[in-house]
């Protein structure tokens, strides 16, 4: 080890083929190249450090000297050149010449893992109610708090709203004496409203954050008349109920579902049938947690408005079962190609939502602080915030460091791009794109060290040296891009365990 945690780092871009739609970012088999010359653009070959041959990485290999058969005691990686030019002007040249890495000896390896990309998750927070029946002129208030990265770069501190809703005049329909209490629905839809800024339909409220829909959404359901039960197998995507309903009551894509605890949603691709494809808020595949007994009740809920919902009143209306999603919402601003600058945010902290219900004591609410008044009001966080990882707009930016550390700067004149022939975006004339922005990918490290010769201060020292190799999703590819992949995972496996390194292949999360 060096004396400081640091590593100097290559990045290499096993991302495309030279002329061919299909990835292939490590070439094996027949298709493996006989010179470095001849590596494809945007392919990356292990190659013998003694002859400066590429390898088959479908071949086993062992560690020891060249006079053994598929024996290696060094090698390095080289990637082949995104440039379709190998001079621009008079005098420099070399750009197709492939980027190389140090060479690497399996002894001195530290680590070798790869990251796989995920997409983010947005959290969800449930405002519930079940039978709540709330009182009548009565103002009910839902404190939110957004904080994150995206609320502070807008504002510069915490976004935070107090939204207030009324219940209407008190009227007298299933008793003389006694008010009749209003149905909760028209609380979470009055609240709804004002997140996403439609006041105007709403019957009351507070509109002084305009802007809180670029952070959160409201969606409010009623539970259907559907009376069913459901039966499932634990991680299965799909439950089966014992009647799919009809016209009014009949279960839809898109219907919220709770059953034995759990909360998901019907999927999109549903039509009809007493089998109910599953799926989390995020649109992912829900896992059933545990196995749900047969006869086990299920409830459906259906999205409503304030412009389609009839509230209940008399007694019914302390009969409904009704609950408000609020969904994180925000999306950052991306430019295109043509105008990026590495120097623009690229947001990935994805935002967090608080909600309580509120009994302030000094509002016309005549609740008098009284938090009881609004406990039948349940807060739940249905999906947990998730930030994701492979991002090309992550990588693109530690792509351009890399290439300044090959005198390859960045230009932000998209025009001396296309005169220096720059690949990293794949101006027009030029190769690439190197990584796509929209797109995610997997990355494989490599981590090493070289010994110094010799050293000034007479002390034994190496460097360390990090390999970053970014290739297509793993966890999505098929065919010859994973076989591929997989090839070259095993000869690292099986190169470094016969080195005795006590290092193989970790899949970091």
């Amino acid at each position: 080890m060096s004396y400081f945690p640091h590593a100097f780092q290559k990045m290499l871009s096993a991302t495309h083929p030279a002329g061919g739609a299909t990835p292939l970012p490590f070439p094996n088999g027949a298709s493996t190249p006989l010179t470095t010359i001849t590596i494809g653009a945007g392919q990356v070959a292990i190659v013998n450090a003694l002859n400066n041959t590429p390898i088959d990485p479908a071949v086993t290999p062992t560690y020891g000297p060249s006079t053994t058969t598929n024996a290696y005691s060094q090698v390095y990686l080289a990637q082949g050149s995104f440039h379709n030019l190998d001079k621009i002007g008079p005098f420099n040249g070399g750009y197709k010449e492939t980027v190389k890495s140090k060479g690497i000896n399996a002894k001195l390896v530290s680590s070798f893992y790869r990251t796989d990309p995920s997409n983010p998750v947005n959290e969800v927070l449930e405002v519930a109610q079940v039978s709540c029946g709330l009182e009548c002129d009565t103002m009910y208030d839902l404190r939110v708090d957004i904080k994150g990265s995206p609320a502070l770069r807008f504002l510069n501190h915490n976004l935070y709203q107090t939204l207030s809703a009324y219940t209407g005049c008190c009227s007298n329909v299933a008793n003389p004496v006694t008010s009749d209490k209003v149905d909760p629905t028209v609380v979470l839809l009055q609240w709804a409203d004002q997140i996403n800024n439609n006041v105007s339909t709403a019957s009351g409220g507070n509109s002084s954050t305009p802007f809180l829909n670029q952070f959160i959404q409201g969606i409010v359901y009623v539970k259907t008349a559907l009376g069913t039960t459901a039966t499932g197998t634990a991680a299965a995507n799909s439950v089966t109920v014992a009647t799919a309903g009809s016209a009014g009551t009949a279960i839809q894509a898109g219907n919220k579902v709770k059953v034995q605890g759990y909360t998901a949603y019907v999927k999109s691709t549903y039509t009809s049938g007493t089998s109910i494809p599953l799926v989390n808020a995020d649109g992912t595949d829900f896992s059933i947690p545990a196995t749900i007994a047969a006869g086990t009740a299920i409830k459906f809920y259906r999205t409503t408005t304030t412009a389609t919902y009839t509230p209940l009143t008399g007694s019914s209306a302390s009969t409904q079962d009704s609950n408000l999603d609020i969904v994180g919402a925000y999306v950052d601003t991306v430019f295109g190609d043509c105008s990026f600058s590495p120097k623009d945010h690229f947001e990935t902290e994805p935002i967090q939502i608080y909600a309580s219900v509120a009994a302030y004591a000094n509002n016309s609410n005549d609740l008098g602080g009284d938090t009881c008044a609004v406990s039948c009001l349940t807060i739940t966080e249905t999906q947990v915030a998730k930030q994701g990882k492979g991002f090309g707009e992550t990588l693109i930016r530690e792509l351009i460091l890399a290439k300044r550390y090959q005198q390859e700067p960045w230009y932000a004149d998209p025009r001396m791009r296309e005169v220096m022939n720059d690949t990293t975006l794949g101006t027009s004339g030029g190769g690439g794109p190197e990584i796509t922005r929209a797109t995610k990918y997997s990355v494989y490290y490599i981590l090493h060290s070289i010994p110094r010769k010799t050293n000034p201060s007479g002390m034994h020292d190496q460097d360390q040296y990090l390999v970053k190799i970014v290739v297509p999703n793993f966890t999505t590819a098929t065919g010859v891009i994973q076989t591929s992949m997989t090839n070259f995972q095993t000869w690292w496996n099986t190169w470094l365990t016969s080195a005795q390194a006590g290092v193989t292949l970790q899949v970091v999360i």
